[in-house]
C-alpha cells in the first residue's frame, strides 16, 4: 500500500456539558485527527489520550507536535506498507508516544480496510455480532447526580456499569450503586491505581461483598507483582487497564496471573496491531478481554468497537453518549439499542441489554464532515508539505 501523503489536525471540540475525568471537569476535547491518503482513498486515526497528560502521560497536543516533529517526517512517503507489522517496525526507533503512533496505526488499518472493501472490524478477524455496551461514572459533584445517573441505567437497560472511585467517594457510592442496580446488572469498580497495597488492601477485599464483575487497577500500574499477590486470594476478577501498554506489559501481567481481565484501547496500545496482538495473548492464557474508550470522537470509537468485535472481547464495550457529551463533532455515532440475550441460568428466559451493530460499509464505515473538522482545527500539518 503506498501513502500518498499524511495529513494531521489538531482539534479543539466543545462539549454539550462538564465531563468529568480524574476529578477533573473539562468543557472541550482536544483530540488528533490522522489522515492517510492513497490513490483517492483516505483512511482515519484519531488520537485523544486527554487535554493534558492526567489521563496519561501523553496529551493531544503533544501528540500532536510529536506527529508533526519526528514520527512523520522519518516515514518515508510512496512506500509500500504491505502489513501493520512493518508500519509499526519502522515507527519502533520512535521511544513509547503509545498514542501518536496508534492514531497512525488505526489511519493505516482504516485506509487498508477501504481498499479491500471490507469493513474494519473484519480485517482484523472481528466476529459480526451484536458489541455489548455499559456506561462509565467519574466522581461527581453529588451522590444525587450519580443515584440519578444509575436509575437512568436501569430503565435504559445497560448491562454493565463502572464506577470510578476515588478519595471521598469509596464504598457507600458502590454500595449505592449495587443497590440501585441490582444483578444481574454487571458492576466494575475502577480504582485508577489509586490504592497502596501495604495499608489499603482491606477496602479492597470489602469490595468482593457487591459481586463485582471486575475490580480494575486497584494499584500503581507498574506494580504487576502487588496485582498478582492480591488476585491469588481476591475471588473477583482484577482487570488491567493502565498496566498494559504493550504486548510485553500483557505477557508479564499473563505470566504473573496479575489479574483474569485486560482492556483493550487501541489508543494507548499503539493502535489496533498491537492490540490484535495483546488480545490474542489474553485469550490464549484463558482471559477476557473489553474494548475500553474514554473522551474521543464518534472515530476513534468505530476503532474501539473493532476491537470489541474480536472473539476474546466477552464483555460489555465502553461507551458514551456521544449525542449527549458534544456539543458538535465531525464523526457518525452508533446508537445502541434494545438486543435479546440468552440468560446465563439454564431454563431463565432471555435478558434485553443495550448493544450495538457493527457496520458494513468499507474501513470505519464514514467519512468525518470536513465542514465540522475545519472549524475546529487549531493546528494542522501535512506531508509532504
Amino acid at each position: 500500500m503506498r501513502i500518498d501523503s499524511w495529513e494531521i489536525r489538531l482539534l479543539r471540540l466543545p462539549l454539550a456539558k462538564p465531563f468529568y475525568t480524574t476529578d477533573r471537569a473539562v468543557d472541550h476535547c482536544d483530540t488528533v485527527y490522522v489522515a492517510a491518503k492513497s490513490g483517492g482513498l483516505t483512511g482515519w486515526g484519531e488520537a485523544a489520550p486527554g487535554n493534558a497528560p492526567f489521563l496519561t502521560c501523553e496529551s493531544a497536543s503533544g501528540v500532536f507536535a510529536l506527529l508533526r516533529d519526528h514520527l512523520l517526517p522519518a516515514l518515508p512517503l510512496k512506500h509500500g506498507w504491505e502489513s501493520a507489522e512493518s508500519l509499526a517496525e519502522a515507527m519502533a526507533p520512535i521511544r513509547g508516544n503509545r498514542y501518536a503512533k496508534g492514531a497512525v496505526d488505526m489511519a493505516w488499518h482504516d485506509l487498508n480496510a477501504r481498499i479491500k472493501e471490507k469493513p474494519l472490524w473484519q480485517t482484523i478477524g472481528g466476529v459480526q455480532r451484536p458489541i455489548e455496551v455499559g456506561l462509565t461514572f467519574d466522581r461527581m459533584p453529588a451522590h444525587d447526580d450519580l443515584y440519578a445517573e444509575l436509575d437512568r441505567v436501569q430503565t435504559e437497560k445497560f448491562h454493565r456499569i463502572t464506577l470510578k472511585m476515588r478519595p471521598g467517594w469509596e464504598v457507600q457510592a458502590v454500595s449505592a450503586a449495587r443497590a440501585l442496580a441490582p444483578w444481574p446488572t454487571l458492576l466494575t469498580v475502577d480504582l485508577e491505581g489509586a490504592l497502596n497495597p501495604a495499608d489499603q488492601g482491606e477496602m479492597l477485599y470489602r469490595l468482593q461483598d457487591f459481586m463485582p464483575l471486575a475490580v480494575e487497577q486497584p494499584f500503581d500500574p507498574a506494580d504487576l507483582y502487588a496485582h498478582a499477590i492480591f488476585q491469588e486470594t481476591f475471588r473477583a476478577p482484577l482487570s488491567l487497564d493502565e498496566s498494559v501498554s504493550s504486548l510485553l506489559d500483557a505477557r508479564i501481567a499473563l505470566d504473573l496471573k496479575s489479574g483474569r481481565v485486560l482492556c483493550l484501547k487501541p489508543g494507548r496500545l499503539g493502535g489496533l496491531f498491537e492490540t490484535v496482538r495483546v488480545h490474542d495473548a489474553a485469550r490464549n492464557a484463558g482471559n477476557a478481554c473489553y474494548a475500553g474508550f474514554e473522551l474521543g470522537t464518534s472515530l476513534a470509537y468505530r476503532h474501539a468497537l473493532a476491537a470489541a468485535s474480536l472473539e476474546g472481547s466477552t464483555l460489555p464495550a465502553d461507551y458514551i453518549r456521544f449525542g449527549e457529551v458534544f456539543a458538535e463533532e465531525p464523526g457518525r455515532p452508533l446508537t445502541p439499542t434494545l438486543h435479546e440475550f440468552p440468560a446465563k441460568k439454564e431454563g431463565a428466559p432471555p435478558k434485553e441489554w443495550q448493544a450495538i451493530d457493527l457496520w458494513t460499509e468499507p474501513g470505519i464505515g464514514f467519512d468525518p464532515d470536513p465542514e465540522i473538522i475545519e472549524k475546529y482545527t487549531v493546528d494542522r500539518a501535512v506531508f509532504p508539505s
